[in-house]
């Protein structure tokens, strides 16, 4: 292969550049064959020799932008060629992290590349990082989305750039996440289970508060009848109006555990139904999103009672 491309730059005056470039293209897609049918070491050679490309054939160039773009193809297949071989988890994400983080410093949708170039979105490489950390749980949730889902939304609603923020297959692992996260059934326990808390804090309180309120009056009443009251009753009321004190304080913590599990549950319906939708609106294939369609539809009408975007 490499002699054929040696040779087809000294017939047709290609640029160095373009050449290896279209090397690594075809490399590139030698990657994904092999690591589709299961090949995973040859899939793995195959990225070793990306990485050699980067540091001969490009490490020439003046081309900092190319030289880097080649480098990002090289960690994408690495990364995915280790995760296959199921022994390794750790060193996948972190190379795929190193890639988002470059991106952020060299945007890739503003490289000038041939319309042939390998079409690896951003979007993808957070998406795949994102369905990894959840499968290892490597990260919370929460981190995830957070770290990775919803700086993808902010580019969707701002730059709204394809390359940059992701395809049809980017938006499926989104919305998929956020679904899974939905039907393990966290969110629902932790309502069920602080609604529950705060009723028997209620009772309680009320409880403790018609407690005090009773001394209270037999204390009134003994202005009157000149009767005193025992120091117990006294200190009935002061145990009284400190375990109240310290039961609201734990009514207000549950209230806001509540409140968050509430929002974090409309967040990820949102957000589900939200990426559903868009990976059904990007998807090439007719007869492939029919899970996502069902899965939109389900969601829409389990939450109805919930303020959908």
């Amino acid at each position: 292969m490499l002699t054929s491309k040696k040779t087809v730059r000294q017939s047709y005056t290609i640029s160095s550049d373009s050449c290896w470039l279209g090397l690594v293209n075809e490399v590139h897609d030698y990657c994904e064959f092999t690591r589709d049918k299961g090949q995973d070491q040859k899939s793995i050679n195959a990225a070793v020799s990306l990485n050699k490309i980067c540091e001969s054939d490009f490490k020439k160039t003046s081309n900092d932008q190319l030289r880097e773009f080649v480098n990002r193809i090289f960690k994408f297949n690495i990364a995915f060629a280790f995760w296959s071989q199921k022994q390794e988890s750790t060193f996948p994400v972190a190379t795929l992290n190193d890639i988002i983080l470059s991106d952020k410093l060299h945007p890739i949708n503003k490289l000038k590349l041939p319309f042939n170039s390998p079409h690896i979105p951003t979007g993808l490489i957070n998406a795949i990082v994102a369905k990894w950390c959840s499968e290892t749980r490597q990260k919370t949730p929460n981190d995830i989305m957070t770290n990775y889902i919803e700086p993808m939304v902010s580019i969707q609603n701002g730059v709204g750039d394809g390359f940059h923020v992701g395809s049809s297959e980017a938006f499926h692992i989104f919305a998929q996440f956020c679904d899974d996260q939905l039907r393990e059934g966290y969110f629902d326990t932790t309502v069920s289970k602080s609604s529950e808390s705060m009723k028997r804090m209620e009772k309680d309180m009320l409880e403790l508060r018609r407690l005090v309120d009773t001394i209270n009056s037999e204390i009134k009443a003994s202005k009157h009848t000149k009767r005193e009251i025992s120091k117990e009753k006294l200190q009935q009321k002061k145990d009284a109006n400190r375990s109240y004190i310290k039961l609201e304080k734990r009514y207000l913590a549950e209230q806001e555990e509540l409140k968050s599990a509430m929002s974090h549950k409309s967040l990820y319906v949102n957000r589900a139904i939200e990426f559903y939708l868009k990976a059904i609106e990007l998807s090439n294939d007719t007869n492939g999103n029919d899970t996502d369609v069902d899965r939109f539809c389900a969601l829409w009408l389990e939450n109805i009672d919930l303020k959908i975007i």
